[in-house]
């Protein structure tokens, strides 16, 4: 599995090592043997791991800031996109934002096996972190539509920060319904860029990144 993981970090352009690759292997394990207790991951997650996996370094690759900076997972979950986030970014400070108990228990609990530092847990709803936090980097998979999660992560962020959605079908439908909302939040539509999947690796499908900025 660590090779095909280093095969997956290579065409991202994500910097790899041993490390990394044992890490996010690492939290395939402790998702699969939790994920009926916390309600982490559907049924078949199991063998879509790969390109869950894929589609979340996709978004990573999209979140290269400067060293030091902060982002937030909104409605984060299982961690499927925070954690790898977290993994691969060390430099970032990763918050994963989880109004569920359950799941948050899990979050915290994989934070700690996988000894990262740079992830703190945070089990309330997002919107209690308005007025009290602030990012440079929003991102969220499967949280909702964008026309809710897209204002909620323009009013987390500084000015000049990105929010980017993970989305895995109807993006461009759905951004136009959200147009006015993320608008009106003080924010604007960068772009849409669908996942790309490395040929013959066994993964694929039709998600894309939609991304937002923070004007």
């Amino acid at each position: 599995m660590n090779e095909e993981i280093f095969d997956l970090l290579r065409f991202y352009g994500l910097s790899w090592g041993e490390k990394k690759a044992e890490r996010l292997d690492g939290y395939r394990g402790l998702l699969e043997s939790r994920r009926r207790w916390g309600s982490l991951a559907s049924e078949g997650m199991q063998g879509r791991w790969k390109t869950v996996l894929a589609e979340s370094l996709a978004a990573a690759q999209a979140c290269d800031l400067p060293a030091g900076s902060r982002a937030v997972d909104l409605g984060s979950g299982g961690g499927l996109l925070g954690i790898p986030l977290a993994i691969v970014r060390p430099n970032m400070d990763v918050c994963l934002v989880e109004s569920r108990s359950r799941k948050a228990a899990f979050l915290a609990e994989a934070a700690g096996a996988l000894d990262l530092e740079n992830v703190t847990v945070r089990n309330v709803r997002a919107q209690s972190l308005l007025g009290v936090e602030i990012f440079d980097l929003a991102v969220s998979r499967a949280a909702g539509k964008l026309a809710e999660t897209g204002p909620l992560a323009l009013g987390l962020l500084k000015r000049g920060g990105r929010y980017v959605a993970l989305k895995s079908s109807a993006p461009a439908q759905e951004a136009e319904e959200a147009l006015e909302a993320i608008e009106g939040a003080g924010g604007r539509l960068a772009g849409f860029r669908p996942v790309a999947f490395p040929a013959g690796a066994g993964v694929g499908g039709g998600a894309s990144l939609v991304l937002v900025e923070k004007l």
